[in-house]
């Protein structure tokens, strides 16, 4: 054997470096898509306090790094039609409930494990039926779909991440059921591309240009 080795010296130190790099290429790859797992954005949209109109809906930063709360789209299903419209500013507080000027917006930085109480879904859904006109009409939403968008600062893309409520009456009351015990995760390019689009879109009608009334 040792004579052997010493007759193909060259192939097998050739062998041992392919083997050794294939090693360390493995290695970074691994050590690579940890830290993207780490850095990866994750926003959960969750239903807290019950499940009726009194329901807070809760923002919680699931990822490691923080993020900053820009806005928030909500997507109401009425009739077979949806509406969509910018919910992030607390339109159905007063001036004079407001202690602080900052408390009429959701807006704001979260850091990794924090969460911010964005208003009851029944709240939400008044702020979108007001932004489209649609006052008195809450009875008659069927679904509530919320999507998140944030700035996070190791990237120039927005994060995203989005939730789908059921509206049902039960004992003569609303309930808000959510369709997923999870928020989905809005990272593809063209996601968040539509999200910002959407987006700009809302910041051009709030101008005064006209814009189409099924989205935001």
């Amino acid at each position: 054997m040792q004579s052997w080795i010493a007759e193909h010296h060259a192939v097998v130190n050739s062998m041992i470096s392919i083997v050794t790099v294939l090693v360390w290429i493995i290695y970074l790859q691994l050590f690579i898509n940890s830290l993207l797992r780490q850095r990866r954005s994750n926003i959960l949209i969750n239903r807290s306090a019950g499940n009726d109109d009194k329901a807070r809906c809760v923002v919680v930063n699931m990822g490691a790094e923080p993020i900053y709360l820009a806005n928030i789209i909500a997507d109401i299903d009425i009739g077979g039609h949806q509406y969509s419209a910018i919910v992030t500013d607390r339109d159905e507080m007063t001036k004079e409930d407001l202690t602080d000027p900052l408390k009429a917006t959701t807006q704001g930085p979260l850091e990794s494990g924090q969460y911010r109480d964005v208003g009851s879904l029944h709240e939400l859904i008044w702020r979108a039926l007001r932004n489209r006109h649609l006052e008195g009409r809450d009875s008659e939403v069927e679904g509530l779909i919320l999507t998140v968008a944030a700035v996070s600062g190791h990237s120039a893309y927005i994060a995203a991440g989005r939730q789908k409520f059921y509206v049902r009456s039960r004992y003569g009351q609303r309930v808000y059921l959510p369709a997923s015990t999870d928020s989905e995760q809005l990272r593809s390019y063209w996601e968040r591309r539509r999200i910002r689009g959407r987006l700009d879109r809302a910041l051009k009608e709030e101008a005064g240009y006209p814009g189409d009334d099924q989205n935001a």
